[in-house]
């Protein structure tokens, strides 16, 4: 019952990957926009700070092999690239 009442909530049961859910959603938006996945990190480009961050954690993440397939191949499939130039 009680779970059946978080669901109905909204209750979040993973928020980790909800989050990565959303970010991945924000940066599919930047791509449409910019025509790549390539966030910059510069300090005039505040409003992008926690989307690149982000996008850096991804190669941090894939470099270690620490994100999984489905991530990595969801993240090809918008042109993410691993290593810039």
């Amino acid at each position: 019952k009680r779970i059946i009442q978080l669901n109905a909530i909204g209750f979040e049961w993973n928020p980790h990957e909800e989050n990565w859910k959303r970010y991945y959603e924000e940066l599919k938006v930047f791509k449409t926009k910019n025509k790549h996945c390539n966030v910059p990190q510069s300090r005039k480009y505040n409003s992008l700070k926690s989307l690149s961050v982000w996008v850096s954690g991804q190669r941090q993440a894939y470099r270690r092999s620490i994100l999984s397939k489905e991530k990595i191949q969801l993240l090809e499939n918008i042109g993410f690239e691993w290593k810039l130039k």
